[in-house]
């Protein structure tokens, strides 16, 4: 099982709110991303983030990874901005890599590591067994000292969890990693976050399968530039809820086991016997 030992450079106090966002807006020109988000979210929780394209989802998350800069408003992580932790661990989705670049899944995996190595110094077999282990967790060890361009896509998306395992994130950011991922590939990927999150890891994960976030996810955000609902499954998968969140996509909606319909990229897990997350 994967241990989280994060090291930060800040301390982590239990007297101030794991995650607290408040009064945040972003816009990119005159284009309005975010409007006036405030929540606050505790340790060990799964979040799904849901809207539509274009909601504003990877821009949240980019912001709380502390990739973006802050224009309006405040996001404190432990009471201190995001950007000066080295426990937020961000999977875009679509990470910029060449996949041609001569590097094997062990060194992809280290490059976690990076911050936490001092400079001029080369990595510790302590740094190589935290590797081996982020490896077995998300079930890639017989892929150590293979090239990246051997993986397939499910791979690869677990690949690059692995490499945030190996930073010791204490919250994990992630933005729409089931995307292109086949039904297995999905439920072997669910699983992996599911015993990460065993481990006491905060999950916030941008997705459009109403189905997997109601299933798998103990809180639940509907965004569309502002925040429409916010609050476990059953209290925010409701038909007016995505009405009013969807003006333009929604078709039909019912909540938890029915079909839904919102657009051509919301996909689901059929009879999946997957446990969730709890």
């Amino acid at each position: 099982m994967w241990k989280n030992r994060t090291n930060d450079q800040h301390v982590h106090s239990s007297e101030v709110p794991f995650l607290q966002v408040e009064q945040l807006s972003h816009s990119f020109g005159e284009n309005l991303a975010l409007d006036q988000l405030q929540f606050t979210i505790q340790k060990g929780e799964v979040i799904g983030l849901v809207g539509p394209n274009g909601a504003g989802k990877s821009t949240l998350l980019q912001l709380l990874a502390g990739i973006l800069p802050v224009q309006q408003g405040k996001i404190l992580f432990y009471g201190t901005e995001p950007n000066k932790h080295l426990c937020i661990g961000y999977i875009p989705q679509r990470p910029s890599i060449r996949w041609n670049f001569p590097i094997t899944v062990n060194e992809m995996v280290m490059m976690g590591r990076v911050r936490k190595i001092p400079f001029f110094r080369l990595p510790t077999s302590k740094d190589w067994s935290i590797v081996r282990q982020a490896l077995e967790t998300v079930q890639l060890e017989s892929f150590a000292s293979k090239p990246i361009d051997a993986l397939s896509g499910g791979q690869l998306q677990r690949l690059f969890l692995a490499r945030a395992l190996a930073q010791e994130a204490e919250l994990l950011l992630l933005d729409e990693p089931l995307n292109h991922l086949d039904q297995s590939s999905r439920k072997l990927f669910l699983q992996t976050l599911q015993q990460i999150h065993s481990s006491g890891t905060t999950i916030i994960l941008a997705l459009h399968d109403l189905i997997i976030a109601s299933k798998y996810c103990n809180r639940v955000m509907v965004l569309n530039q502002r925040i429409f609902a916010f609050g476990t499954p059953k209290q925010v998968l409701s038909d007016t809820t995505f009405y009013q969140a969807y003006p333009t996509h929604f078709s039909s909606f019912q909540a938890f086991h029915a079909s839904l319909l919102l657009d051509d990229s919301c996909h689901s897990l059929e009879d999946s016997d997957d446990e969730p997350v709890s």
